[in-house]
């Protein structure tokens, strides 16, 4: 048969590279095989494709849909000249791209009750590539497989990896497995399909951003490679049936397979969502999604306006305790105002540093976003407490590569690896800073030690002095949720037993004191949230400005560190290191040297002037600063383990407070 490009297309030469895994007579029965695909989306396209180049010549594909520019990331027709195109059509095309001689039906408008019949006469096999929230016609479509005698198999990408059955139409039904028919509406029914395809949930640590799944919105997170991984495991076991190899595994036996904790698991489900253990997840599951709050799908992001775009990935910068500081108001659509003014002081947040660094912060993220989307960016500090910021379109800007990383920048309190830092990341830090705000890194293990002891001593106070109890109480999220406005449980490095007695002991200030007076305790969480930490990273920094250059720096001086602060952090980030600020040295520090009233007790005075002390002496003396010089501090290395839950930010319409009439929508 001659192609399109006068080549010649050969059947036997075309496959030829399948023979010693298949025999020549395997090969013959692949041919003559009919499979059955419905969905050409995320992981049906794939099916074809795969099974095509595996010597399949025909097959029936259904899907109503359309490509679409955010099928980009996974979809196997989907390209920039596809989009719009009947996604039927375009994956026939491609494989008669790759095999002129398939014979390919295709159905238009997707599997519908009126067409099953048709789309699944003469069938061999059905592989199942509807999305994962189509679950009606997908039940009737594996009921009709069993009556017309037809196995049956779905695979569906699981976060980093896949899960997948095989339904023997004289075994287990697909209603007997799922038990669909117990749920009382789709919400329920996903969560019955999701725990039948995956009982272990072994996926579940996968998700790094939680508030990108919405069960009301049908809407989730999948990757390419879950896909791939999906159609290789799904053609996989196509092979093995068609051509009665091997044992296969029908349900109630379950496969999963996590890629990125690198585990396979076949586990025998006894009864499938009949059983009562996987009654009891189910439930479990269901009162985590029932007591959830999407806060970042309120607006999708294709309603917003350019200059929101731009805010809403200037929210993502860091502030004390997740409190979100900014209260913006949209002046027009090129401009906006941050006020500061009505932020509430707390016992660390006395003086306004910690929030006029975040708010530089904030407006190193804005600028990021302002080139991303094709504009430059312009602040100025007219007060204290005003700035006051306007965009402008210049598409001559270029685009950061920092800007990937703003979202996904967190702090991690838990300890790293001890590698040392790379000379060329040592360098790309240094270039980060103006020439007025000196980086200085500690290293060596005499270094981090000293560090570790001046740490000590700061938890020691924070512990002990009574004002910081309603701070501690009212900044931790204990709902095991990624949390909008305050620092989940699970993200402060704490080991479960000493969260839950933290937990404990914060319900009231009594139980609180009696916790923190027993022997050891604090000794206990020096060296969990401290000693260790401390020393298990790459370095530690010291920012602080130049007394010489900038010996009384302004409020622009310090919104101006904010930004290099961003750039340090997104830079780590965008390397794969992790950092941990450890600011609270120098607020006690500039108490101390301003002889700011943060404590009632004596022993918080005597405990911050040793603090200050220490500081100076023991790490700062030797490049000629003084505590009051800093004006922030960390560690950071490469991370051991990651967050399981982390801050996100409020809406972006949370966060604006005002609106002008011309932008109002």
């Amino acid at each position: 048969m001659k192609t399109e490009n006068n080549t010649t297309f050969d059947y036997q030469q075309a496959f030829r590279s399948n023979l010693g895994l298949l025999t020549e007579e395997q090969q013959q029965v692949l041919k003559a095989k009919k499979v059955a695909i419905a969905g050409m989306g995320g992981v049906g396209g794939m099916h074809l494709q795969t099974l095509v180049r595996m010597g399949f010549e025909n097959f029936h594909i259904a899907d109503f849909d359309h490509f679409e520019l955010h099928n980009l990331n996974r979809q196997a027709g989907a390209f920039i000249d596809t989009i719009g195109k009947p996604k039927v059509e375009v994956m026939r095309a491609v494989a008669l791209d790759i095999n002129p001689e398939c014979q390919i039906t295709t159905f238009e408008k997707g599997v519908t009750q009126d067409n099953l019949d048709a789309f699944l006469e003469s069938v061999d096999l059905y592989i199942d590539g509807l999305d994962f929230f189509v679950l009606d016609i997908r039940a009737k479509t594996f009921k009709a497989c069993r009556q017309k005698n037809i196995p049956a198999i779905t695979a569906g990408p699981i976060g980093m990896g896949t899960a997948w059955l095989i339904f023997d139409p004289q075994g287990m039904s697909f209603e007997e497995y799922f038990r669909l028919d117990q749920a009382e509406n789709d919400n329920e029914k996903a969560v019955h399909f999701l725990l039948g395809l995956a009982p272990e949930l072994g996926q579940k640590n996968h998700i790094v951003d939680h508030s990108c799944i919405d069960f009301n919105q049908k809407k989730g997170p999948s990757l390419s490679v879950a896909c791939q991984a999906a159609s290789a495991v799904a053609c996989s076991e196509a092979l093995k049936i068609l051509l009665k190899r091997t044992p296969v595994h029908y349900v109630p036996w379950t496969q999963q397979f996590d890629m990125l904790n690198n585990r396979y698991r076949k586990t025998y489900n006894w009864m499938g969502n009949n059983n009562p253990l996987n009654k009891l997840k189910i439930r479990f599951v269901l009162n985590k999604l029932n007591s959830s709050i999407k806060y970042d799908t309120i607006t999708p992001e294709n309603r917003l306006t350019d200059i929101e775009k731009i805010l809403d990935f200037a929210k993502w910068a860091p502030s004390g305790d997740n409190e979100q500081p900014w209260e913006i108001a949209l002046k027009s659509q090129k401009e906006f105002e941050l006020d500061l003014s009505n932020y509430r002081p707390n016992t660390y947040s006395l003086l306004p540093l910690p929030h006029l660094l975040s708010t530089g912060m904030f407006l190193e993220n804005a600028q990021i976003a302002a080139n991303e989307y094709g504009y430059e960016l312009k602040w100025v500090s007219e007060t204290p407490n005003l700035i006051k910021a306007a965009i402008k379109k210049n598409n001559k800007t270029q685009k950061n590569p920092l800007f990937s990383s703003i979202k996904t920048r967190s702090v991690n309190r838990y300890r790293y690896k001890n590698k040392p830092l790379p000379v060329n990341i040592k360098t790309k830090l240094n270039e980060i800073f103006d020439e007025d705000i000196r980086f200085i890194c500690f290293e060596s293990w005499q270094e981090k030690i000293k560090i570790a002891r001046l740490l000590t001593k700061c938890t020691r106070l924070r512990l002990k002095i009574p004002e910081t109890y309603t701070v501690h109480r009212d900044m931790i999220d204990w709902s095991e949720q990624d949390s909008p406005n305050k620092m989940p449980a699970s993200s402060l490095g704490a080991s479960k037993a000493a969260l839950m007695l933290m937990k404990w002991g914060l319900q009231n200030e009594k139980r609180y004191q009696t916790l923190i007076n027993l022997p050891g305790a604090t000794l206990a969480s020096e060296l969990e949230l401290d000693i260790i930490p401390a020393l298990f990273c790459s370095a530690h920094f010291v920012l602080a400005f130049d007394p010489e250059k900038t010996p009384k720096p302004s409020t622009q001086d310090f919104l101006r560190a904010g930004e290099a602060i961003q750039r340090l952090w997104l830079t780590l980030s965008e390397n794969n290191m992790v950092m941990q600020p450890w600011f609270l040295p120098i607020i006690l520090a500039h108490y101390h040297k301003k002889e700011i009233a943060f404590t009632k007790t004596a022993f918080g005075k005597a405990m911050a002037k040793k603090i200050y002390d220490h500081f100076s002496q023991e790490i700062l003396d030797p490049h000629k600063l003084k505590p009051e010089h800093t004006v922030f501090a960390g560690r950071f290395g490469y991370p051991v383990k990651t967050n399981i839950k982390r801050s996100i930010r409020k809406n972006i319409e949370q966060l604006i407070t005002e609106t002008s009439g011309e932008n109002q929508k």
